[in-house]
């Protein structure tokens, strides 16, 4: 027979295997147990509660500084971000408003220090200005329109002791740069401001008063008479169904007129100015102002060819209104007095030997 070797029978070990130890000392074992469990829980917490009561007094006295230094003046001083929770977020809050203070405060003391400068200037400026004088010469002098061409006569006779009177039928000094060129180009305060210093000079200045009979004011025992009443015509465009429909054309310089004494507040959404030179700058910049989206500039020479300044050009284009070279307008084609559409002819320059240009379809 062959030999086998008998296995222990396994079996669940019984209570009864326990009977060494009392059921009192098993439960003051498992107490125990507990007791170390809960002492390490303890000792755990009261780590970590140190370290979060650092970290918050930590934060609690970055900011406690932070608004100490904001008291004092100081905007500049940042505070480190470490946490990501309510103190966290209220560090990142004062930083982004010390930040916006700061900016605001250097933009403030640029703005003070560009005044100053500006007061130094005037200073300057009204030092080299010529003064009323102390004694009349007894000579009147009467000048018509209160345009650039009359200041200039008034601001070198009046301290010269003449007395000078400036007539004008409009309700302010400065003539066609107030009238005509629009106001973000040339602002009114400083129209007002540079007028302003020629009638310091003791000029008189009689607004809203049209000189309609030289004979009359030659009567008026005057030493001498000044015209400046100046040219401000413009060039009309003469091509069929130009009179048909002009209700909705206008000549360049009297619509800007109109602009500036506000009987022209906006204009249609399509717009072409023709001409080139800067009272087309003028027009076509100041009808996107007022509503026009799109506006062009029709031109029948070559772009180097206008007479608009360089600046000029490269401000309308800035403002994305597009110049068209070579074109003559042929006709004006309208409907009941309603514009449809405008012909254009495209042309090319020819020049003569004498160096005189024509233009030919």
């Amino acid at each position: 027979r062959r030999c086998r070797k008998r296995r222990p029978a396994l079996s669940a070990t019984p209570l009864a295997d326990l009977g060494n130890f009392t059921l009192g000392q098993l439960l003051l074992g498992g107490l125990l147990i507990v007791a170390m469990l809960f002492l390490v829980i303890q000792v755990v917490a009261f780590v970590l509660g140190v370290s979060l009561a650092r970290s918050i007094t930590g934060s609690v006295h970055a900011l406690s500084e932070g608004t100490d230094r904001v008291r004092a003046g100081d905007f500049s001083h940042r505070i480190q971000v470490q946490r990501r929770d309510q103190f966290g977020e209220l560090a990142e809050s004062f930083n982004t408003m010390t930040a916006s203070i700061e900016t605001l405060l250097a933009e403030r003391a640029e703005k003070q220090r560009l005044e100053q400068e500006l007061r130094i200037a005037r200073q300057i400026q009204m030092s080299l200005l010529p003064q009323a004088p102390a004694e009349k010469n007894g000579k009147r002098v009467a000048c018509i329109g209160a345009g650039p061409a009359s200041l200039t006569v008034a601001r070198d006779l009046a301290p010269l002791g003449y007395e000078v009177v400036v007539f004008d039928r409009d309700p302010r000094a400065g003539g066609m740069i107030w009238s005509q060129i629009p106001r973000f180009r040339l602002p009114m305060e400083v129209i007002d401001e540079e007028t302003g210093y020629i009638m310091d000079l003791g000029v008189e200045f009689r607004a809203n008063t049209e000189v309609k009979s030289m004979k009359a004011l030659l009567a008026e025992n005057w030493d001498a008479i000044v015209v400046g009443s100046g040219a401000p015509r413009g060039r009309d465009l003469d091509v069929p169904g130009r009179k048909e429909a002009s209700t909705n054309i206008h000549i360049g310089l009297d619509w800007l007129s109109s602009v500036s004494f506000g009987h022209t507040t906006r204009v249609g959404k399509r717009v072409i100015v023709l001409g080139g030179g800067n009272t087309a700058m003028d027009c076509c910049r100041t009808a996107r102002r007022l509503g026009g989206e799109s506006v062009k500039v029709i031109v029948r020479s070559g772009f180097d060819e206008m007479k608009a300044s360089p600046w000029e050009k490269e401000d309308a284009m800035g403002e994305d209104i597009p110049i068209l070279n070579m074109l003559v307008p042929k006709e004006v084609r309208h409907e009941g007095g309603k514009i449809k559409g405008v012909l254009f002819e495209e042309v090319v320059a020819k020049y003569d030997d004498k160096g005189r240009r024509s233009l030919v379809a």
